[in-house]
């Protein structure tokens, strides 16, 4: 038999913790959210650095601590770049404008299209036939229509939107 002073104790400590996590201040509840956001982005970061770490470990034969630190001083660099380009650098411009402009070029309109272009063709022309079929879900009209297409079709149309997109093409007829 528990005593009347040892079960008051007892629930009393455990309405101490729920009036603890209730009444925590709104801050410290942001701060938790904002250090798991953090930890998302820095993982997200790594997994994206991983290409280019191997590929300078494999190119210039160097560990992967030097690899990573050289990768992760270049995209801070860009970065920082990009940040700058809207107060103390913005009036060093270039080609498209600041370097956050021609980087959002860079991306926008040449590796987009391209990288669209390449996943288009090897789709269409490097993967076999039941490969294809299979991811697609059968071989059917709508397949071959889909290989046509994917063959000859989408790429003219990748080739035309890279071309408008880096100004080689103008359709205004001036």
């Amino acid at each position: 038999m528990t005593s009347y002073a040892a079960e008051t104790k007892r629930v009393s400590i455990e309405d101490r913790k729920q009036a603890a996590a209730d009444s925590a201040p709104i801050c410290e509840r942001r701060l938790n959210q904002h250090a798991l956001i953090a930890e998302i982005l820095i993982t997200e970061i790594l997994a994206l650095m991983e290409p280019a770490v191997a590929w300078v470990v494999e190119r210039f034969e160097r560990t992967r601590m030097e690899a990573a630190t050289t990768v992760g001083v270049l995209v801070w660099f860009m970065g920082f770049g990009t940040i700058l380009s809207f107060n103390a650098l913005k009036d060093f411009t270039f080609y498209k404008g600041t370097i956050f402009a021609n980087i959002d070029h860079l991306t926008s309109n040449v590796m987009l299209p391209i990288g669209g272009l390449f996943i288009t063709i090897f789709a269409s022309w490097v993967m076999c036939r039941n490969s294809s079929s299979e991811e697609l879900g059968g071989a059917g009209r709508t397949y071959r229509m889909w290989r046509f297409l994917a063959r000859f079709v989408a790429p003219i149309a990748i080739i035309f939107v890279f071309l408008k997109a880096v100004g080689l093409l103008d359709f205004s007829g001036s």
